[in-house]
């Protein structure tokens, strides 16, 4: 455990920080609600596509794109894109590419 003191108040804070393979594992069991559509979307967003590239690659509307990934968003409890794709690769779920249909 951590503790910090507040700039502001000066109130102790004491914080847990999870480890890289303890993120990955909350991550892994979290994820495992994840659908097919949801995983290879960010599959593509860790290579680097944008939402408009993906939707034309997936043969769906731009607000579909944007739907899976809100969703997988708040499943792995990441604030952006990004950050949803680096913990889906953190807990190793877009090494396979599944059979997907939209």
């Amino acid at each position: 455990m951590t503790s910090l003191s507040c700039p502001h108040c000066g109130n102790r804070l004491d914080l847990v920080i999870a480890s890289r393979e303890e993120t990955a594992r909350i991550v892994r069991r979290e994820a495992i609600r994840l659908s097919p559509a949801e995983i290879e979307t960010l599959r593509l967003v860790a290579e680097g596509y944008l939402n408009k590239e993906i939707a034309h690659q997936r043969g769906v509307g731009c607000q579909t794109i944007k739907k899976h990934l809100s969703s997988a968003m708040k499943k792995l409890g990441a604030g952006t894109r990004t950050g949803a794709a680096i913990a889906a690769m953190r807990a190793g779920l877009l090494e396979d590419r599944p059979e997907v249909t939209t």
